[in-house]
């Protein structure tokens, strides 16, 4: 060649090879970023999710996930020499397996809806789409940064729950041990720990709750991710490395214990240490001796065994020279041999690959809709039979058979072996265009919308009035702390105490409290239901079930979905009922009842809010959870009888405080009302 760079032959020295600049690498370039762009855009449902969960003020269990794609981009980067000297080969397999994610996320989204399974078909995608540009050389480098993503994925709240609730049990009886051991009193309820210590002269015992937050569950994860990259940034060999990262789990452990006993140590010399952003700044703090201890384990793993060089090796006969530009010489030779110092592909030739990757996935978004409506005929339109949908279907198949069999002909063909990787990343960014269409497609067939808007309160909850004849507020209202609320996930809540003047003060079931708490704009799960935050506390369970609460009420808002109406009758309400003691005799048993109203629905369990709660055409979603606790009521039936005695007359005044959902499905959300501040 005759032209070449001056800097790159200073570079590499006097005899390098000659590099010249790829004709087609601005065209290259330009195609692999509309692939990148289009593959967001189709999963742009699932990672706008993901950054409202990350950055919402209440609950930064997944803050973390933000960080998580930058690593995986720094991993990449640091490798990207080694990555220069492999020349892409085109995986067609990859292609199969970027369609299958493609299909299990578009399924996941709707009407699967589940945040975890689309997080993961999109890794399973990224992959496929990686396997097919680059091939399986390339994967050595790739896979572990894309694999790394998963520990951004949100996990499914059952998962979640159950995973955080024995996390918490066992962090409070480790914290409970070793402040024994540092001579402090101390013992363990559920997963609260009980110090007995001296205070104005007084020996006292008092609680500290060891929270959700506090279980290990949120530094396990950020520790995962950590001891994955310090095992990965280092070369050494792929055993050091999953050693590092098996440790994750009793590092984050052993930190977390440390972090709740440090916090119970602190709460002996002020209580106002434990709450607030101290509380959570100890927590961050705590992610200093985690990474020490990674980098001893690393330390320690890296001098178990010492490798000694072969003298046969082949390193020890290069020269300086060679050993000093490594790779500068592999950047050479790759460029030298890199197949896009041929001809470009023409603008005809990447057009067509696209047309044939879109009418490939097109093909297959089309049975995959027929096959969605013959199995659910109620999502999609039923102006066709299913006689006619299962023939669409077959034949929907056999085409994408062929347009499948068409395209690998294509890039197989022997006269564009040059131009593979280029035709590959046209028919990527076909497939991806027409999956972006198809999705728009499903979605205005199906009327769904995937990210609800919130709804405004009509009313603050505090504005409940205090007396509900013959019920009548006692004391204040209960006063939450920081670590509550953030368990609670809501701000708006209220937690009331009422007694029935009709009644007896020594009467069981004369006094009840009141609880709610309003959540919209997200169909989670409740994360903070009695039968948690009660055996949290200590509380021994005793029985679980489902009734129906009978309640005469006139509720001021309605639907066509629910019970409630505009003049007075019998609402049935189904409910959950948890019996619980506080000690070892069943005889101090007591009894909380508990609903939600979610978008005009009654339901009684937080997996019946989302699954059944929100109407996926629903543009707006809400729901209340509405708790009475009757303490010292161990029987059912008198348990339920008191609950709907408190919501005959409690319940329209609590309905009129929620969106009124008939307003809503015909007018739209009203405009939010100005909030009185509420009393300290």
């Amino acid at each position: 060649m005759t032209t070449t760079r001056a800097s790159h032959a200073h570079a590499l020295g006097p005899d390098a090879p000659s590099i010249q600049a790829p004709p087609r690498l601005r065209a290259d370039l330009l195609w692999l970023s509309a692939t990148a762009l289009l593959f967001l855009l189709y999963h742009r449902v699932y990672l706008d999710r993901m950054f409202r969960i990350a950055t919402e003020s209440l609950g930064a269990d997944w803050s973390h996930a933000l960080v998580i794609p930058l690593i995986s981009a720094y991993f990449i980067h640091q490798r990207r020499s080694e990555l220069a000297t492999i020349t892409p080969r085109v995986y067609p397999p990859g292609l199969a397996l970027l369609l299958a994610g493609l299909l299990s996320f578009g399924f996941w989204v709707y009407p699967g809806r589940n945040d975890m399974l689309q997080g993961y078909s999109m890794i399973v995608a990224l992959l496929g789409l990686a396997l097919f540009l680059r091939g399986p050389e390339s994967m050595r480098i790739l896979a572990f940064p894309i694999l790394y993503l998963a520990l951004g994925v949100k996990v499914a709240d059952r998962l979640w729950e159950q995973l955080a609730w024995s996390l918490q049990l066992l962090a409070a009886q480790c914290a409970a041990a070793t402040l024994s051991l540092l001579g402090v009193q101390a013992s363990v309820a559920g997963s609260t720990i009980l110090l007995s210590f001296s205070k104005a002269g007084l020996w006292v015992t008092e609680k500290l709750n060891v929270a959700e937050a506090c279980s290990g569950l949120r530094s396990l994860m950020a520790f995962v991710a950590l001891a994955a990259a310090m095992a990965y940034l280092v070369k050494r060999p792929w055993w050091h490395r999953l050693a590092i990262a098996l440790l994750a789990l009793p590092v984050a452990l052993a930190v977390n214990v440390a972090r709740v006993t440090v916090l119970g140590l602190l709460y002996l010399l002020d209580p106002r240490l434990v709450e607030g952003d101290f509380h959570k700044f100890v927590g961050l703090l705590m992610l200093l001796p985690a990474a020490g201890l990674f980098w001893l384990i690393g330390y320690v793993l890296d001098h178990l065994f010492i490798d000694v060089p072969d003298d046969r090796s082949p390193l020890q006969s290069a020269s300086p020279t060679d050993a000093t530009t490594p790779d500068a010489s592999a950047a050479a030779v790759s460029i030298a041999s890199s197949p896009q110092h041929e001809s470009a592909p023409t603008l005809a030739q990447r057009c067509l690959a696209l047309l044939r990757g879109f009418a490939l996935t097109a093909l297959l978004a089309l049975a995959y809709g027929s096959t969605l409506a013959w199995l659910q005929p109620r999502l999609l339109s039923d102006a066709l039979s299913r006689t006619t949908l299962m023939v669409l279907m077959f034949l929907m198949i056999l085409m994408t058979l062929a347009v499948a069999r068409e395209l690998m002909l294509l890039l197989n063909r022997r006269s564009l072996v040059s131009h593979r990787p280029a035709l590959a990343c046209a028919t990527a960014a076909g497939v991806l265009l027409a999956a972006v269409l198809s999705q728009n497609v499903l979605l205005a067939a199906t009327q769904a919308v995937l990210i609800k808007e919130s709804l405004p309160l009509r009313q603050p909850l505090f504005s409940l009035p205090t007396t509900l004849a013959p019920w009548q507020q006692q004391g204040e209202d209960e006063r939450l702390t920081d670590n509550i609320i953030e368990q609670l996930g809501t701000r708006q809540f209220l937690s009331r105490t009422y007694r029935d003047t009709s009644s007896q003060p020594s009467q069981p079931g004369s006094t009840a409290r009141l609880h709610l708490a309003y959540y919209t704009g997200t169909p989670d799960t409740v994360p903070h239901v009695p039968e948690r935050c009660y055996v949290a506390a200590g509380a021994a369970p005793l029985y679980k079930g489902v009734v129906t609460l009978s309640v005469d009420s006139t509720p001021t808002s309605t639907s066509s979905k629910t019970a409630p109406a505009s003049t007075s009758h019998t609402t049935e309400i189904p409910a959950t009922l948890f019996t619980y003691s506080t000690t070892s005799s069943a005889d101090s048993a007591s009894t909380v009842v508990y609903f939600f109203v979610a978008n005009g629905r009654y339901l009684a369990t937080p997996d019946q809010v989302r699954l059944q709660g929100f109407d996926p055409r629903d543009r707006y979603s809400y729901y209340c959870k509405v708790e009475i606790g009757l303490p010292g009521v161990a029987d059912s039936q008198l348990a339920c009888s008191r609950a709907v005695a408190l919501l005959n007359t409690a319940l329209p005044s609590i309905i009129a405080c929620l969106p009124d959902w008939t307003v809503v499905t015909t007018a739209g959300a009203p405009a939010e009302p100005a909030m009185t501040p509420r009393e300290p």
